[in-house]
């Protein structure tokens, strides 16, 4: 590898910025290596790497985009029409053209023979180049990659997983460019009519979710395009992301936000929808489930207020979800299951997060401001004291003002834990997004 690196750099000049340089290569060639060789670079496993030097060093010249080198080491195109596998490095060598962002080098590769697609792939969702196309961006090298003499197959889960990309990557004109190239009906298109009905519920275009609707899309699709795993519905992937017009648009074609009357259903479509607002704290997109008729049980509006409780930035979801009526707290005053009242939790995670105009909106509504049984009882301090734990200073001022009364975190129920250095300590990060609305959504 340091052999392949000094020739990259060969043409650089002497000294400081030639060993920069080389720093740079090496930290990309390494990006690029596959598991195998980390493996064996980082001393985990003994043992050797089958590779022909020369086939490597062409992949390494791909990768950093040096044309003169690689025309010299592509002219013999028997391994390169092979589609030979890399010993060393994860892509295959059509992928690490389009990685070097070069449309020159990869009409080069293509000219010689490098192959659009690996054997038996064509079903294979990370089977295309044209997806990496998209990732890094080069509408030149997309184009390339589209012309048919080059024989990209314009239809598959992976061509229609790179269609799913541009979306999520808001490049409308490589959408139009893919769709303009797919030659299998969209009604046929299983992972467009899920994955693709999702993100594009989650990011707004709306035109796209219509037209797959238009095409046979489930608007109540609970499975992924494999139908192997349950996923949320899209009204829920556009409620996280607040996009209230895909929200009507799907509420007006069938989206279910009431109970299921398949009691093998383990989630209601309502709470679903609901609970992913909450994760988005979106105002409107709750404003537009309740508009269509939203009602939810304790428990659903329960977890929605767990939801609430961590994020500061939503606490208008909360004092309207208790102002109109939605979820009464005497109710909530009622034992769980493990024998304790559950409005205890959500004053302590509000607290946790320094959430006080949701705990306003609590106390407002009969929730206690001051030491009480449903606190001891779980085994809370006053609600103060939970601020003084987690070092919520604002929130203990305010909560001062608010009319509570001063304690000594010593002379309460955790003084123990005060004594022993437990706390105060740092609050902790908000809680992490349920997974299937992370960023890394398809």
């Amino acid at each position: 590898m340091n052999h392949w690196v000094d020739r990259l750099a060969r043409d650089s000049t002497k000294g400081s910025e030639r060993n920069k340089l080389r720093y740079q290569f090496m930290k990309r060639l390494l990006s690029h290596a596959n598991r195998k060789f980390w493996r064996v670079a980082l001393a985990a496993e003994g043992g050797a790497i089958d590779f022909n030097p020369s086939y490597e060093l062409l992949y390494a010249a791909t990768y950093n985009g040096d044309l003169e080198l690689v025309d010299q080491l592509s002219q013999d195109a028997r391994r390169i029409r092979e589609d030979a596998k890399s010993g060393l490095f994860e892509d295959r060598l059509i992928e690490a053209a389009v990685k070097s962002l070069d449309p020159k080098i990869v009409e080069m590769l293509l000219r010689r023979g490098a192959r659009m697609h690996a054997d038996g792939s064509a079903d294979d969702i990370w089977g295309s180049p044209v997806v990496l196309a998209v990732k890094h961006w080069s509408p030149e090298i997309l184009q390339l990659l589209l012309q048919p003499k080059f024989g990209l197959r314009a239809s598959g889960v992976a061509y229609q997983r790179a269609i799913v990309e541009t979306i999520s990557v808001n490049r409308a004109e490589a959408l139009a460019m893919l769709l303009d190239h797919y030659t299998a009906p969209l009604s046929e298109s299983r992972y467009l009519l899920t994955e693709g009905l999702r993100e594009a519920c989650s990011s707004g275009r709306i035109d796209f979710v219509r037209l797959l609707l238009d095409n046979g899309a489930d608007v109540n699709e609970t499975l992924d395009y494999t139908r192997n795993l349950q996923q949320p519905r899209p009204l829920a992937y556009a409620g996280w992301k607040g996009q209230v017009g895909v929200m009507r648009l799907l509420l007006a074609r069938g989206a279910s936000i009431g109970e299921h009357p398949s009691r093998s259903i383990d989630v209601p479509p309502g709470g679903q929808a609901m609970r992913a607002v909450a994760w988005g704290g979106h105002y409107d997109a709750m404003e537009v489930l309740i508009d269509a008729g939203l009602r939810l049980g304790i428990r659903e509006w329960t977890s929605v207020m767990r939801i609430l409780s961590c994020q500061p930035n939503a606490a208008k979801l909360a004092r309207t979800i208790l102002d109109d009526g939605h979820l009464r707290l005497s109710l909530l005053l009622v034992p769980d299951d493990d024998d304790s009242p559950v409005l205890a939790d959500l004053v302590c995670l509000a607290c946790r997060h320094g959430n006080f105009e949701y705990l306003k909106a609590l106390f407002d509504h009969g929730t206690p401001l001051n030491d009480d049984p449903i606190y001891s009882r779980r085994g809370y301090p006053p609600p103060i004291v939970m601020a003084m734990c987690w070092r919520q200073d604002t929130l203990v001022k305010a909560l001062t003002k608010l009319g509570a009364h001063e304690v000594d975190p010593l002379q309460t129920i955790i003084g123990n834990r005060f004594k022993q250095g437990d706390f105060p300590c740092d609050p902790p990060p908000p809680p992490p997004c349920h997974w299937c609305f992370s960023p890394a959504v398809n």
